[in-house]
């Protein structure tokens, strides 16, 4: 209770500076508000992160079953350049990046 009542007060500062959405930082602090039933304060939703990044999970789902995979080839799916693909592949004794 001393959390979610600290919380508010620290809300009600950045509301008064003009905030117009309020996001806790922190898993368990998001599922402390959620339990309190603290959705909003002042009129001014309090973005619960656990349930964005399930709805954004749900949606990147949704958009793979109608347009298939959409990996990115320059970031985190990009395959290794060089010669790692090879040696990798080599060690593994078959393709390890085959578009690589």
């Amino acid at each position: 209770a001393g959390v979610v009542r600290q919380f508010v007060e620290v809300a009600q500062v950045a509301l008064a500076k003009g905030a117009e959405v309020l996001i806790p930082a922190g898993g368990s602090l998001m599922t402390v508000l959620t339990q309190a039933g603290i959705h909003q304060i002042d009129g001014t939703p309090v973005l619960n992160g656990v349930t964005a990044l399930v709805k954004t999970a749900e949606m990147a789902g949704g958009m793979r079953a109608v347009a298939g995979g959409f990996p990115s080839k320059r970031l985190e799916d990009a395959a290794p350049a060089g010669q790692l693909p090879a040696d990798v592949s080599a060690g593994y004794r078959r393709p390890v990046y085959p578009r690589a």
